[in-house]
């Protein structure tokens, strides 16, 4: 066991695209650490238990599973890098790992240049009804129009995060669900935001973004963003709509990931298809 684990989340859906992501931080991302899948109850971990990798099942489902990233399980390890699946890498991970050593943050993340309130209004499509919940949130939260952190990449020390976490986020999404509903555009982003918004760190050196910021007419310097233009980063997201296993017209947007001059579906394909030989079983090694 190393010292590092970066944490995924999937469903029986989602193990393709966790093993694909997990080469990915392998190959291109030259990551030696452990690895870590957590999955709701009943899903098969069997293949990645074979292989070494840890897998910690969880009573919830959903994105509501993601909320045991903040697991005392992964006290196990010093430090935690948890990833969407919907990501590609293209550079050295452990700049990561280094910064959050640098900077001594409890938690890093990226933020958005959205406002929590707007980003909760955009996905309730009953905001306006909701509208004396949104003002009982701004009372009692009152970074609540701050703009939101992006909880796609979330970089932290398990040690710093309190056994009692998991239960206060599962408690804020029952208490805030008419305005989070799932299958309906709620996330997690929003809940774990509304707890540990004070305590997390923006991301420096533009480390990891949206797939778009990445793009040569993006790369430019930005008070707003706190970036000088010049930076590379190590990971992109592209969401479910720009999901890397979607195939997408040579013209559309998100098709290639530029810094590696590669179609972004053919790198996820490559990957996905290198997972055994990356990831030997253990008998077999």
């Amino acid at each position: 066991m190393s010292g590092e684990v970066i944490i995924l989340v999937a469903d029986d859906n989602y193990v393709p695209h966790a093993k694909a992501l997990m080469v990915g931080c392998a190959l291109q991302g030259e990551y030696r650490g452990d690895y870590s899948v957590i999955m709701p109850e009943g899903c098969d971990g069997t293949d990645f238990r074979a292989r070494g990798i840890d897998v910690l099942n969880v009573p919830d489902k959903g994105f509501m599973a993601k909320f045991w990233i903040f697991s005392d399980h992964f006290r196990n390890w010093n430090s935690a890098f948890y990833l969407d699946c919907d990501m590609l890498i293209q550079g050295p991970i452990q700049r990561a790992f280094d910064q959050l050593e640098r900077t001594g943050a409890e938690i890093i993340c990226h933020k958005e240049d959205t406002p929590a309130l707007t980003s909760w209004q955009t996905w309730d499509k009953r905001h306006v009804e909701h509208k004396p919940i949104y003002d009982e949130m701004l009372k009692e939260f009152p970074d609540f129009d701050d703009r939101i952190w992006n909880t796609a990449w979330v970089l932290f020390k398990p040690a710093a995060i309190e056994i009692d976490v998991i239960e206060k986020l599962r408690a804020l999404q029952v208490r805030f669900a008419d305005c989070n509903p799932e299958g309906e555009g709620g996330t997690d982003q929003q809940i774990i935001d509304l707890l540990l918004h004070k305590r997390i760190t923006q991301v420096r050196d533009k480390l990891f973004c949206y797939w778009g910021m990445d793009e040569p007419q993006n790369r430019c310097m930005s008070k707003f963003r706190g970036w000088t233009g010049d930076e590379v980063p190590i990971m992109l997201h592209y969401c479910r709509w720009y999901a890397p296993w979607i195939r997408k017209d040579p013209i559309a947007d998100a098709y290639a990931i530029r810094r590696l001059k590669r179609v972004c579906y053919d790198l996820y394909a490559e990957n996905l298809a290198k997972f055994d030989e990356t990831f030997p079983q253990k008998d077999a090694a």
